[in-house]
């Protein structure tokens, strides 16, 4: 991965820290001023062998059901009544309406999540 930083409106140079390597996207002709977007180093870039865990575990107090509670209150017409946070794969989500379905959606990737982040942890 390298930055990519744009040139374009009221950007400057000094707005970046230039290190090499770097791209510019050039929306203009910066002002014919080049080397005002020259390399002030050289940097590692990301690699893609990360052995540092950068990720950490959602849990329960994920917001999810609390969002969806909220959402029932202020637009009732979009959540299946019979529809549980707790067993969201009780109705089919074809037969769900679009708040319960967003809550299912989110439910499934917090518990998605956690267990891939449990099972890089052993």
């Amino acid at each position: 991965m390298v930055y990519t930083f744009g040139s374009y409106g009221t950007m400057e140079a000094g707005d970046y820290n230039r290190l090499t390597p770097y791209g510019v996207y050039t929306a203009d002709d910066c002002g014919q001023n080049y080397q005002e977007w020259a390399s002030l180093g050289i940097h590692e870039p990301c690699s893609s062998d990360v052995t540092e865990d950068l990720m950490e575990m959602i849990g329960s107090e994920h917001g999810v059901k609390a969002w969806y509670n909220r959402m029932k209150v202020l637009d009732p017409g979009y959540y299946t009544p019979e529809f549980d946070p707790e067993n969201y794969n009780a109705i089919p989500s074809k037969n769900l309406k679009a708040h319960s379905k967003l809550c299912r959606s989110l439910m499934i990737m917090v518990q998605d999540h956690d267990e891939m982040v449990a099972s890089k942890k052993v």
